[in-house]
């Protein structure tokens, strides 16, 4: 086995160019194992759908003042 320890020094020095230079949290949405099948009939529906979804709930928990009454900024990839 070869070290990887360049690669992976590369692989960080790239990523670090690709943090947002703010305070910010990471959250993934997935869906359950059971609906995943559709996932492969429509792809683009069933894309839209969970980005809908994930924005709409983040926009209403996130905005909440019981929370943290913000207006959160998304990014979606």
């Amino acid at each position: 086995p070869q070290c990887a320890y360049l690669q992976v020094q590369k692989w960080l020095a790239k990523q670090k160019t690709r943090i947002l230079r703010c305070d910010h949290f990471h959250v993934i949405f997935t869906i359950p194992e059971q609906l995943r099948f559709l996932w492969h009939f429509n792809t683009r529906l069933m894309t839209q759908i969970l980005f809908t979804c994930s924005r709409d709930t983040l926009f209403e928990l996130l905005g909440d003042q019981r929370y943290m009454g913000a207006k959160p900024g998304i990014i979606a990839s």
